[in-house]
C-alpha cells in the first residue's frame, strides 16, 4: 500500500447551492447528487469550481448519515426549499488528502487521514468534506477525490 500525502490547507470562503439531507448510507449519495446537478442546470446557476459533500455527522455513522450536498456558485439567487445559497466561512485548518479511484475504496484513504491526525495530536473540529475533483463514471479508477478534514 502506498501512503499518500497529507498537507495542510485553507479553505477559502465561498458561495454554494446546497441540499442538507440525512440519507440512508454514504452510498446513497447518488440519486440526490442527480436532484442537485438537474436543479443546476434546469436554474442555469453558474458553477465556480468542483461540487463536494459536506458531511455534517463527527466521525463515520453506518446509517443516518448528514450530509449537504454543495455547488459552489457565481449568483446570490433566491431559489425554492429544500435547495438554498449561502456562504460557507473560510477554514483557516485542514488535514488535506488526496484519493485517487474509485469511490469504494475511500475508506482507505480516510483511515490514513484521520490516522495522521491522530499521530499529530490533531482534533477533527468540523465538517468534512469530499471534492469531487475529477468524476468519470465510465473509468472510476480515474476519479480524484481531495478530502478535508477541519483541525484545530
Amino acid at each position: 500500500m502506498t501512503l499518500r500525502q497529507v498537507a495542510i490547507k485553507a479553505l477559502p470562503k465561498m458561495r454554494v447551492l446546497s441540499l442538507r439531507k440525512t440519507i440512508d448510507s454514504y452510498r446513497a449519495q447518488g440519486p440526490v447528487w442527480g436532484q442537485v446537478m438537474a436543479f443546476v442546470s434546469e436554474q442555469r446557476l453558474g458553477v465556480m469550481a468542483p461540487c463536494f459533500s459536506m458531511y455534517h455527522d463527527m466521525g463515520y455513522k453506518e446509517k443516518d448519515v448528514d450530509v449537504e450536498f454543495c455547488v459552489p456558485v457565481r449568483d446570490d439567487v433566491a431559489v425554492p426549499a429544500p435547495f438554498k445559497i449561502h456562504e460557507l466561512e473560510a477554514v483557516a485548518k485542514t488535514a488535506s488528502i488526496v484519493h485517487n479511484g474509485p469511490y469504494e475504496t475511500l475508506p482507505e484513504t480516510y483511515n490514513e487521514l484521520y490516522g495522521w491526525i491522530a499521530q499529530n495530536k490533531a482534533t477533527p473540529c468540523g465538517p468534512g468534506r469530499e471534492v469531487y475533483v475529477k468524476m468519470e463514471p465510465a473509468d472510476p479508477s480515474a476519479n480524484v477525490t481531495e478530502i478535508y478534514v477541519p483541525i484545530a
